[in-house]
């Protein structure tokens, strides 16, 4: 049974940044298309699949049941609750994700 996905506000927010940030460059249009196409692809996965992904390598986060997907060159946080996935953050791999949850 295929479960429901979820983004939270701040993961809208941030995904929708990232796209506008790599649309403002022109050589970039393509990279953000790309991204688009990935993450719907992750959030299919997710819904057919919902531990599909690793835990977060950070002890806490995993400890509350986070979960990382990477994706042409971000990191997905996302949760698995009851029927539901929920993903809740999006942020750029060089960023200490841990840090900023």
């Amino acid at each position: 049974m295929a479960c429901e996905v979820l983004l939270s506000d701040t993961a809208r927010h941030q995904r929708d940044a990232i796209i506008l940030f790599l649309m403002e460059d022109a050589r970039a249009t393509q990279r953000a298309t790309a991204l688009i196409d990935e993450l719907d692809e992750v959030i299919a996965r997710l819904a057919a699949y919902p531990e599909f992904y690793p835990l977060a390598r950070d002890e806490k986060l995993a400890r509350n049941g986070y979960r990382k997907a990477n994706v042409a060159g971000y990191i997905m946080l996302h949760r698995h609750v009851d029927n539901r996935v929920y993903i809740t953050n999006i942020f750029h791999e060089r960023q200490d994700y841990a840090r900023l949850v």
